[in-house]
């Protein structure tokens, strides 16, 4: 029993459809990040909204019905009428059907992700209970029995539901696995809420949630659903992450050689600053899906950041907070045209063709070059960890290159 006390909480082929568009959305965002006490800006770097907030890729193999969270929970449910009690005791009961249970030819293992039952209260905040993180063997057709997958906590100072607010139960995205390949297993899920009296007898109990193949997203997407193919997650290069170095996702899978996965950098907000997609190599059994720690403006502030990680069909394998830190030094190689110069950097000249060692900063440096030849300074190209602030003004995150440009 888990209970949260009330409070907010190889060369890759071609992408998927639903993939390519992460492109197509990228714009230039201001986005404040938080650096201890002070708010740091996301100086320009492009973002675009989360994979999983767009239309899911849709094959012949995948969930018919387009989901933006695809085999995730995301399933609503009329709030008690009645308050709980100080001393009462509040809960679910949560069951499992395979629908396709005559094709199977032995046991189906789901792998869930921590499964959330809130409730919605008068104070603002949400009453939690949690199913925990773990895999479930299915055995037998039917649904699975009401008690196996129930879960209540006793709460000492009662509840004050929400009136016209409606409960839910919510796998934050995530994606229910299963032990067979997209279109082999079909799932069904039903919910509904137990609430029980300090002292009664007997215990009430909400109407069982109706399981549907459509999609109200945000509100409701599919409880009927192919689950995604288990993959296993095995270790990840950890945090905190340094700015222009690759974070690691070490995975294995018996169904995902030869298939194509996407990993995500994201803020915390939802928003994609970097993404990379790629094919699992045929015959590799263990795979390390990668993403540089860089947005697509070739910079990266310290601070917290998601790493996701999704399957062809768009589900949402894994996610993990990551928070990152610059380099402690960076190498900066300054190129001029022949004959032009000196780059004066951040205070102090330099030749042309000089690699300099700077210290990274959410301050950006000062960054001027003389006319020349009758040429006007233009501002600069930038390669690396090297993001243009300004015409004269750059922030250095990692390693990187910055030429001076001229009209």
């Amino acid at each position: 029993m888990t209970a949260i006390a009330p409070a907010d909480r190889d060369r890759p082929r071609r992408a998927p459809a639903w993939a390519r568009r992460l492109r197509s959305w990228a714009l230039p965002a201001l986005v404040l990040i938080v650096l201890g006490s002070v708010a740091a800006p996301s100086l320009g770097g492009a973002t675009g909204p989360s994979t999983s907030l767009g239309a899911a890729y849709v094959s012949a193999h995948c969930n018919a019905v387009g989901s933006p969270t695809p085999s995730a929970l995301l399933v609503q449910s009329p709030q008690p009428g009645k308050n709980l009690a100080p001393g009462g005791s509040m809960g679910y009961e949560m069951q499992v059907e395979i629908a396709n249970w005559a094709n199977q030819t032995g046991p189906v293992n789901l792998t869930f992700p921590t499964v959330y039952f809130d409730f919605p209260l008068t104070n603002g905040h949400n009453f939690s209970i949690t199913y925990p993180a773990g895999n479930l063997t299915i055995s037998a057709g039917g649904w699975t029995a009401t008690t196996l997958l129930a879960r209540s906590a006793i709460v000492p100072g009662g509840l004050n539901f929400s009136v016209g607010q409606t409960a839910r139960m919510d796998s934050e995205k995530i994606a229910i696995m299963s032990s067979g390949n997209y279109g082999t297993v079909l799932a069904k899920f039903r919910w509904r809420w137990t609430e029980h009296e300090p002292g009664a007898t007997s215990t009430y109990l909400g109407l069982w949630t109706a399981p549907t193949t459509r999609s109200h997203f945000p509100v409701s997407v599919p409880s009927e659903f192919f689950p995604a193919a288990y993959v296993e997650l095995l270790s990840t290069s950890g945090s905190p992450a340094t700015a222009g170095t690759n974070y690691t996702m070490t995975v294995t899978s018996r169904f995902m050689p030869g298939e194509w996965l996407l990993t995500e950098l994201e803020f915390p907000s939802g928003h994609v600053v970097q993404a990379d997609n790629q094919t699992w190599p045929a015959g590799h059994s263990v795979y390390d899906a990668e993403i540089l720690m860089l947005t697509w403006g070739h910079e990266l502030l310290p601070g917290p950041y998601l790493i996701h990680l999704h399957d062809e069909c768009g589900a949402l394998l894994y996610s993990r907070t990551v928070t990152t830190r610059f380099p402690s030094t960076a190498n900066v190689t300054l190129l001029i045209a022949k004959g032009c110069g000196p780059i004066n950097f951040g205070g102090t000249h330099y030749a042309n063709n000089t690699t300099i060692s700077v210290t990274p900063s959410v301050t950006p440096y000062v960054v001027k070059a003389r006319n020349c030849h009758g040429l006007t300074f233009d501002g600069s190209n930038l390669t690396g960890g090297l993001h243009l602030v300004s015409l004269k003004r750059v922030l250095v995150s990692c390693s990187g290159t910055l030429e001076i440009r001229y009209q």
